[in-house]
């Protein structure tokens, strides 16, 4: 934002102040950025071209030029966007803008990189050989990002936690958690890599069975790698409609995503399904030299707290946000009103949609459940993880 400077004419050396009729000048205001309307935004939705995008905010529509550049990095302050050709796929809407060149887009994932990488190192400094493999998840819970039962439990099962989670809340849920807990762990991952300490690429891996039953499984060539592409870009794009991955989680339909794909290559591959994985190259002698001397259970606590944290604040901040929008659909603008809001119920308007009271009740639910280390007694053991998933590589990454 441009900063208020107080001007003074340089005369001959000597500076002389401009007079003011007072002798006590008034502060300004410092300039804020021009307010932006994103009510009619979603997270998740494509929007054509930069035109209708402007139409939907309200805002002028620029033809080009540095003007345009200005105008997008104005935008950047209250949402964010990912571009497919001239579309904007909406990837996230800010609850209160950003100032420009805030980095709290990013996430703050430095407070956890620490953690997780004296985690990882101290788990990998007690491994045979020189690699470590697993699907994304499971790497969430062997760093203690999450518990034993994230991904695990069906919605079902946790509908019946309480009363107060419903099926939006278990989807918003892990809405909210997947992609923050990816930047989480490759955060650390990246940091680690810059260190020199570990590389680490994803793996493919299709699961075959034999005439007698049993499991083959097999890491994908190229070529294999390039059928199940063109299988997935098909249901993404042609069966479901969709640009990007993003969108299937946002609607919620990521199960009937997956289920197509491993239809399709049942029926064309003769291959059951397939699920990617982590696989994370180092250096012992290295790692070991590299270790700090921390203890590692409390560590790992305290990158669980944190996460706890984290979850419980973004679940606070949506709520407030959906009230707030809720209250503005209903009543306008608070400023228009003296005392207390007017009463008003649902039932006389089926179009204004408002976030259940008990969603932070039900979100706290399900944290405590998914994410919470100790909770219910639940005990942390890379051993008995190790051993608890062994026969279980159906963890999508």
């Amino acid at each position: 934002m441009p900063k208020e400077t107080n001007k003074q004419t340089k005369l001959s050396g000597t500076t002389k102040k401009k007079t003011t009729k007072s002798s006590t000048t008034k502060a300004t205001k410092p300039k804020v950025p021009l307010k932006i309307n994103t009510s009619k935004l979603k997270i998740g939705m494509t929007v054509k071209n930069y035109k209708e995008l402007c139409e939907l905010l309200k805002q002028d529509f620029i033809q080009g030029g540095n003007a345009r550049k200005a105008q997008l990095k104005e935008f950047e302050c209250y949402f964010d966007w990912e571009k497919s050709g001239q579309k904007f796929i909406i990837t996230d809407i800010y609850d209160t803008p950003l100032e420009k060149d805030d980095k709290r887009k990013f996430g703050n994932n430095s407070i956890y990189a620490h953690c997780i990488e004296v985690i990882l190192l101290q788990y990998l400094s007690k491994q045979d050989g020189f690699t470590s493999t697993l699907t994304k998840k499971n790497w969430w819970e062997l760093l203690g990002i999450t518990n034993h039962n994230y991904g695990k439990t069906s919605e079902k099962d946790l509908i019946k936690l309480d009363q107060t989670v419903t099926s939006f809340e278990v989807r918003n849920f892990y809405q909210r958690c997947n992609k923050r807990l990816e930047q989480i762990l490759f955060s650390a991952l990246n940091n680690l890599k810059s260190r020199k300490l570990i590389i680490y690429e994803p793996e493919t891996v299709i699961v075959e069975y034999d005439k007698h039953g049993n499991e083959i499984s097999s890491i994908a060539t190229d070529d294999e790698k390039k059928l199940i592409l063109q299988t997935e870009r098909y249901v993404l794009h042609t069966e479901m409609g969709y640009e990007k991955m993003f969108q299937v989680f946002v609607s919620g339909r990521q199960k009937e995503y997956y289920e197509k794909v491993n239809e399709l290559i049942l029926d064309q591959f003769g291959w059951d399904h397939c699920y990617k994985q982590l696989k994370i190259i180092y250096t012992p002698e290295d790692i070991k030299e590299a270790l700090p001397e921390t203890e590692i259970y409390l560590q790992k606590q305290l990158l669980n707290e944190n996460v706890v944290t984290c979850i419980n604040e973004n679940a606070q901040s949506y709520y407030d946000k959906c009230i707030e929008k809720y209250n503005k659909e209903v009543f306008g603008n608070e400023e228009d009103y003296w005392g207390e809001l007017p009463a008003f119920s649902m039932e006389n308007d089926k179009n204004v949609w408002k976030i259940p009271d008990t969603y932070l009740t039900a979100q706290s639910i399900l944290t405590n459940e998914l994410i919470k280390i100790g909770h219910k007694d639940l005990e942390f053991s890379v051993e008995d993880f190790i051993k608890s998933n062994e026969d279980d590589p159906e963890f999508s990454f």
